[in-house]
């Protein structure tokens, strides 16, 4: 990536969420414990909170278009509680 010029750190990170969640590289972290995500996502999906991306084991998801748009398989790749 050191030979692409005008690369900034906000297209790299970018970059790096859009091939996680299509499948195409995973993270190399440990999944996080999330106890309380399930609840969360609840809340989320239900429009109880200002927040629109899901939580799952490696961070913050936010779908493109709704929350609904993510399939069960990507939520279970991505880590995310129902």
């Amino acid at each position: 990536m050191q030979s692409i010029t005008d690369l900034a750190v906000g297209d790299l990170l970018n970059t790096v969420d859009a091939l996680c969640t299509a499948g195409t590289i995973r993270p190399v972290d440990p999944p996080a414990a999330i106890p309380h995500a399930a609840a969360l996502n609840r809340r989320i999906r239900a429009g109880a909170t200002v927040i629109n991306a899901l939580v799952g084991t490696h961070g913050a998801v936010m779908p493109v278009e709704s929350i609904e748009e993510l399939s069960h398989a990507s939520m279970v790749r991505l880590g995310i509680p129902a």
